[in-house]
């Protein structure tokens, strides 16, 4: 069988997803294969069977920290941030109240974070961020990433606030975060 790397540089998704598939049919509680072939069908440009999958999955393991970073990635990828939003709100404070915390893994939500710039809906994207940030340790990524949020939506006071959060994490980036307000004339 071809691995992924293989069929990627083809461009032959069809035969990816076929891999995928029989794969999920010699194992289908294999959740990453799962997630894969919902990654799969992102780079696919179809973001509606992805979050399908994902949301499939995710549903027989919703307390899984695991399942939890993955479903995430695929919504926010998939620029649906409002199903993002709801697992994030709905199953994020449940893995806390379980002393399960979130920021137990804060690498992957500043990675979550990261991917969140695909949510076209600047509101949403802002709404989904702020809700990322409970619950996780503080993030320069997730700083930045706020700051550019609101930044593009013109409140430019709330950009300042969070870049200077990301510059009391990592003073060495006060120097680029001063030139962009002074850029910007703010």
């Amino acid at each position: 069988a071809q691995t992924f790397d293989a069929v990627w540089n083809s461009k032959s998704f069809v035969e990816a997803e076929d891999t995928y598939k029989r794969a999920l049919e010699l194992a289908p509680l294999y959740v990453q294969t799962h997630m894969a072939l919902a990654e799969l069908n992102i780079y696919a440009g179809r973001p509606e069977e992805a979050i399908k999958i994902a949301r499939a999955i995710f549903e027989k393991a919703p307390y899984s920290a695991e399942m939890f970073y993955d479903t995430l990635t695929v919504m926010v990828a998939s620029n649906d941030a409002d199903s993002a939003l709801s697992v994030l709100e709905e199953h994020g404070q449940a893995l806390v109240s379980q002393n399960r915390p979130i920021s137990f893994q804060s690498d992957r939500m500043a990675r979550i974070a990261t991917q969140s710039v695909r949510i076209t809906n600047l509101e949403r994207r802002a709404a989904f961020l702020e809700a990322l940030q409970h619950g996780v340790a503080p993030s320069v990524e997730i700083y930045l990433i706020s700051a550019q949020t609101y930044s593009e939506l013109g409140m430019l006071d709330k950009s300042k606030e969070y870049a200077y959060k990301a510059v009391e994490l990592k003073p060495e980036i006060k120097t680029q975060v001063d030139a962009f307000f002074r850029d910007i004339g703010k």
